[in-house]
């Protein structure tokens, strides 16, 4: 998970097959500044959960958060 300058977060996961929808560890909360949430939902995956936000798409950006090849990243606002 990345703060953008603009106030949005930037959330790296697996690959799900909804468009604009991440899976990650529940460990992931422990990030999250006091007083910030995320949007998440309940998944069958033992520890981890969905996040969904706007597919980021711009090369520029996903060549600097080095995916691993099953994940991508979404932009929560």
């Amino acid at each position: 998970m990345y703060a953008a300058e603009t106030g949005e977060l930037v959330v790296q996961g697996d690959i799900t097959d909804r468009t604009g929808t991440v899976l990650v560890p529940h460990v992931l909360l422990d990030w999250l500044e006091p007083g910030m949430t995320l949007p998440v939902e309940a998944t069958d995956a033992p520890g981890a959960f969905l996040v969904s936000g706007d597919q980021v798409t711009a090369p520029e950006v996903l060549a600097q958060l080095r995916l691993a090849d099953h994940e991508t990243a979404v932009v929560v606002r």
